[in-house]
């Protein structure tokens, strides 16, 4: 893996991955990315000054709901050009 997230917290998570579960670097990969993304819709979503603690259900719930709107758009995007 090319570098690790800035957030402590991150770095911590994928270092206990890649060592402790021992995944694959792949899977290692993927998880920095989608955790990394995650920490900047949180940022975006609580407008600045957030923590892990104070996560809800509707930050994770609208998060999912924005995937998948951007996912039916590249669908379409697909089958009709």
């Amino acid at each position: 893996m090319s570098a690790l997230p800035s957030v402590p917290e991150i770095a911590d998570f994928v270092a206990f991955l890649s060592k402790e579960r021992n995944d694959s670097p792949h899977t290692v990969k993927a998880y920095a990315h989608d955790v990394t993304g995650f920490a900047v819709f949180c940022g975006d979503y609580y407008g600045g000054s957030w923590s892990w603690a104070g996560v809800d259900r509707l930050a994770v719930r609208d998060t999912q709901r924005r995937r998948r709107i951007r996912r039916l758009r590249r669908s379409a995007r697909i089958v009709w050009g």
